[in-house]
């Protein structure tokens, strides 16, 4: 099926979990087949606020469609999921395959709390810089042809898979980058690049950690198909918080036509009858760098207007 993107995304989630947060070791796996069928099979969030948020594949194809990161990205960030592959194996995986709505929010074991994309051909220390943190970064590739552009070569000894496309064409695969070596040697590669240095990159054509194109391969820094946009997502425990509110069930962010200099939700506790607000999401497009201030006020006096309560805290910060 046409789920490498799943794959890349439940990747991102398991090799945080071990490196960053050290809830689990190599052991862990996640299930792919959830973030596929959830992804366009939107559930209604536990409060209501995602009501009538829909965001399907034709004919019900989800498995076929294709996807990315950015889309199910915005998934995860409802936390729909991430649960245990033990509880819906891809082995389930077919056309006309349903899950209960029990799957969406009920049985996850994490939330993903934060998302960065950072551009791997400008500033490939940051991504390393991540890896090292998280574990893996999350990329897009082309794999058509692959018998052109895939080789072997020797490296500490071992027989290596490696891959190197020398010329510009559009991504059609993700995968997820788990090492690097900036002296790996040019030689290696089917189709030798302009220099040495390539990326450990782990593949979901084989269930195998082996040194073969479907498993675990090399892949240059040069390579010509290589997305600018290098994904890392930072996950949490699921007990982390109690509740979530939010209104937005889509899978898209656009930049707005008008730049409104405040935006405000207002939501009415439907929890606990005291609760602690701990942490507040704004997602942007590719923007850095940008100043914000979150006011949360309480008490409102008319719903309407969202500052017309008391204003019980205040942060300003700039986006990472």
């Amino acid at each position: 099926f046409n789920t490498c993107w799943a794959f890349s995304a439940i990747g991102l989630a398991e090799f945080d979990l071990i490196t960053d947060d050290k809830l689990y070791d190599s052991g862990i796996d996640l299930s792919e087949l959830q973030l596929a069928y959830f992804t366009y099979h939107n559930e209604e969030d536990a409060f209501g606020g995602t009501y009538g948020d829909v965001f399907s594949a034709v004919g019900n194809h989800y498995l076929q469609v294709g996807g990315n990161l950015e889309t199910c990205s915005r998934t995860l960030l409802q936390w729909q999921g991430v649960i245990p592959e033990s509880a819906m194996p891809y082995t389930n995986a077919s056309e006309g395959y349903s899950m209960g709505s029990e799957y969406a929010f009920d049985k996850d074991v994490a939330h993903l709390q934060n998302v960065y994309t950072i551009n791997i051909h400008k500033d490939a220390n940051s991504v390393k810089k991540e890896i090292m943190n998280h574990g893996s970064a999350g990329i897009g590739l082309y794999v058509d042809n692959t018998p052109i552009y895939d080789g072997t070569g020797s490296y500490n000894g071992e027989l290596v898979a490696t891959y190197y496309c020398p010329k510009k064409e559009a991504a059609n695969h993700a995968v997820n980058i788990v090492g690097w070596d900036d002296n790996f040697p040019a030689s290696n590669f089917k189709n030798t690049p302009p220099g040495n240095g390539a990326w450990l990159v782990r593949n979901s054509w084989s269930d195998s950690a082996q040194n073969r194109i479907e498993s675990y391969f090399w892949l240059s820094y040069y390579d010509q198909t290589l997305e600018d946009a290098a994904w890392i997502m930072d996950f949490e425990p699921a007990d982390n918080y109690d509740y979530i509110y939010q209104y937005d069930g889509g899978s898209f962010v656009y930049k707005p036509y008008t730049q409104y200099q405040k935006c405000a939700n207002v939501f009415q506790v439907k929890g606990s009858a005291n609760e602690f607000l701990q942490a507040v999401s704004i997602t942007l497009m590719d923007d850095v760098n940008v100043p914000y201030t979150v006011k949360v006020y309480t008490n409102l006096a008319d719903s309407g207007k969202p500052t017309s309560g008391i204003l019980a805290a205040k942060v300003s910060g700039k986006t990472s």
